[in-house]
Parts: C-alpha cells; sequence; structure tokens
C-alpha cells in the first residue's frame, strides 16, 4: 500500500502520513521508511503500526503517548484495513518476537536503573557518614592539639620555674660559701 492510499483509509493528508513514517520510523519497515526503494510501500505490519498512530491520535492522545504505547506492543485494528486485504487480527512472528525482546530489554534496563539508584544512595550515604566521620576525626585532633599546645605552655612555665630556682639556689649557695 502506498502513502495515497493510507492517506486516503485515515482521512488525512499525505503530509501526515509522511510525518508519521518519519516520527515512528522505528516500528515500520525498511520499504516503508524508503531504504533501498524510491517510493514508500507499506506492508500489512506498517499498516497496523500506521492505523494504531491514526485511531490515537483521533483521541488527541500525545505522539509521546502513542510512542510509549507503540512500545509496549499495542496495535489498534482499523476497519478499513481490512478493505484492503490485511487481517488485523494477526501481528507477524517477527513483530511479536521484537515485541518480547522489547519487553525484556525494558525489564532489564529497569532492573539496571534501579541497581543504578540503589548504588547512588548507598554512596551518597557513605559520602554523609564519611563526611560526619571525618568531621568528628577533625575536631577530636583540633581538640588534641589544642591540648597540647596548653600543656606545652604548661611545661614552659614549668621549666621557667624550676631554672629560675636553680638560679636562687646557686645563688644561696655561693653567698654561703
Amino acid at each position: 500500500m502506498k502513502t495515497g492510499d493510507l492517506s486516503k483509509l485515515f482521512g488525512v493528508n499525505e503530509a501526515t502520513i509522511r510525518n508519521w513514517t518519519e516520527q515512528f520510523s522505528g516500528f515500520l519497515s525498511n520499504s516503508a521508511r524508503k531504504i533501498n526503494t524510491g517510493q514508500r510501500m507499506f506492508d500489512e505490519s506498517d499498516m497496523l503500526v500506521m492505523a494504531t498512530v491514526a485511531s490515537l491520535r483521533n483521541e488527541n492522545v500525545s505522539l509521546e503517548d502513542i510512542q510509549h504505547r507503540l512500545e509496549a506492543g499495542e496495535r489498534v485494528e482499523h476497519p478499513g484495513v481490512a478493505n484492503f486485504g490485511v487481517d488485523t487480527r494477526m501481528v507477524p512472528a517477527a513483530a511479536v518476537e521484537q515485541i518480547i525482546d522489547a519487553t525484556e530489554l525494558k525489564t532489564e534496563l529497569a532492573q539496571v536503573k534501579a541497581a543504578y539508584q540503589q548504588a547512588l544512595e548507598i554512596l551518597d550515604r557513605e559520602r554523609v557518614q564519611h563526611g560526619q566521620a571525618r568531621e568528628k576525626f577533625e575536631n577530636k585532633i583540633d581538640a588534641l592539639q589544642e591540648e597540647i599546645k596548653k600543656l606545652q605552655r604548661e611545661i614552659g612555665q614549668l621549666e621557667g620555674e624550676l631554672n629560675y630556682r636553680r638560679s636562687l639556689e646557686e645563688k644561696g649557695n655561693s653567698s654561703s660559701s
């Protein structure tokens, strides 16, 4: 089926079909994307995708939400597609395999993201705890250094006093001799 046929089928202009083809190219065949051909040709699976897009756009669903629904494997039947000899009740096996693979990858991605987030939370907790421990340690060092300075002053005073007393004793001993 060609672009013009789809535009008639869904009641939109050909530019809209081309825009949808670009927007949702990841869900379409190479022939629908004009890869290796000069003209767009939509196969049965492409028509299911385009019918889904047309139906959801008629319901005012955003392009972003349509993207998510297509990624989740949602396909909508369109009554006009049957007139073109397409059995919309069946999804090609390759498409089902892609949906299953995508679902498994999404699940794995979600698990990796959750593990990553958990690792970041643990790292943040460790940083906070390390920061608190470091601050406590630095405070203890500061307090000990102040205590050392105080003791050094006392030692200096006592040594000064001891030297003074020795000098007095020496004077007293030298005057009594």
